[in-house]
């Protein structure tokens, strides 16, 4: 009978357990790549003019925050938000020639919804893949400007739809606390740019972006 009721004790204490590491919550810091593909200043544009030059800043800073829900050993839901970074380029004559320039950037952020599906191959590691969908914002800006100053030429706050698919890994510290790394790809971020009556740019660039992060999560 003790035997029993120690059996049931465990049984259901266990059961909590699972229970209690339903929800989780989480952060992560990273590092963006933007594809700019629908850049308005590209090399070809300039590469025959020898008094034009062309910089492109493709890469910086990231962190997401979210939380989620394991619904069992294999598939879990999590939500949450992520700075997706900023993206410049300019097209300026050589200091030989004169000091004016024209700088685009793009500033992207997103909400998101995740479906992940993990695997454990072994005890405290886990690695997953996840398919998202982000709700993106991409804050678009053009600039003037040369030694005396700078104007902004035209300036633009689109929204749209993206496509957002990862994989990454996961180590459980404890059974509450694990660390994470991760790589994401958010597909069609922003707009194809047009031009309105002025002949300037008034919708952001469609943009692809690859974070790669590390972070933290802790289990309810």
């Amino acid at each position: 009978m003790k035997k029993t009721t120690l059996a049931l004790v465990a049984t259901l204490g266990s059961t909590s357990a699972l229970a209690e590491g339903k929800f989780f919550a989480g952060a992560s810091l990273g590092v963006t790549q933007t594809d700019w593909a629908d850049m308005p200043a590209t090399a070809a544009d300039v590469a025959s003019d020898p008094d034009v030059y062309v910089s492109t800043d493709d890469k910086d800073s990231s962190f997401k925050i979210y939380g989620g829900y394991q619904l069992n050993e294999l598939l879990s839901f999590r939500a949450g938000y992520i700075s997706l970074g900023e993206a410049t380029g300019t097209i300026g004559e050589v200091p030989s020639v004169g000091s004016a320039f024209i700088r685009a950037s793009n500033e992207m952020e997103a909400i998101f919804v995740d479906v992940v599906a993990s695997y454990r191959p072994i005890e405290k590691l886990s690695v997953f893949a996840k398919l998202g969908l982000a709700y993106s914002k991409s804050t678009f800006e053009v600039v003037f400007g040369d030694n005396s100053g700078s104007a902004t030429l035209a300036s633009s706050s689109d929204k749209s739809l993206a496509v957002a698919p990862g994989l990454g890994v996961n180590y459980d510290i404890t059974p509450a606390i694990g660390l994470t790394a991760e790589y994401e790809f958010y597909t069609g971020v922003g707009k194809k740019h047009g031009t309105n009556e002025t002949n300037t740019l008034d919708e952001a660039p469609k943009a692809d972006v690859g974070v790669l992060s590390v972070g933290a999560f802790y289990r309810f």
